[in-house]
């Protein structure tokens, strides 16, 4: 975990001028994958290569946002941060499969990924994917600065649950 971590916050996540989007990104990171971890042990399931899907679920983002400063850069131009979090939410997963095939990492991994958002369409690893897509909820709303807990309570009705076979009262502890 502590490899993982450290190698990937010294890659991927230094970009000049976007010092606070960054650490976002990097708080959400590691906050997932510890939620990963945990649903994974819950669900009988490696626990550090589950802590591998959460950690890098959404390393596409911070390509995009590499990618978009390079850009402005070019053009000299500064985008609107509305538009920097588009781009960053719709392209993520495409960029994020890119790298994790650029990176020669497991197809368990590649596919974490790819399908967080929509698990059901993952080809072979279904399981890893829905594990990475619930760690996902949680985390985004723990960062949050005032904490939405009617979205938590939301989580024990999602669908991902009953596909997991994972009781509500597990997913609360």
């Amino acid at each position: 975990e502590m490899v993982y971590t450290v190698t990937l916050q010294n890659r991927a996540f230094k970009i000049e001028g976007y010092d606070q989007e960054v650490k976002a990104l990097w708080q959400h990171s590691v906050s997932t994958a510890f939620y990963t971890k945990e649903l994974a042990r819950l669900q009988g399931y490696n626990v550090d290569k589950a802590f591998l899907w959460g950690l890098l679920h959404d390393v596409g983002k911070a390509a995009v946002l590499l990618a978009l400063t390079q850009l402005q850069g070019d053009v000299d131009d500064v985008f609107e941060t509305s538009v920097t979090a588009a781009a960053m939410d719709r392209f993520h997963v495409e960029v994020g499969g890119l790298i994790a095939e650029r990176w020669a990492l497991p197809a368990m991994v590649r596919e974490c990924i790819l399908y967080h958002h929509d698990y059901r369409a993952a080809p072979t690893c279904q399981e890893a994917a829905m594990v990475t897509c619930l760690a996902d909820r949680p985390s985004h709303v723990a960062m949050c600065q005032e904490p939405d807990l009617s979205e938590l309570e939301s989580l024990c009705q999602h669908e991902v649950l009953a596909d997991l076979r994972l009781p509500p009262d597990k997913f609360d502890g």
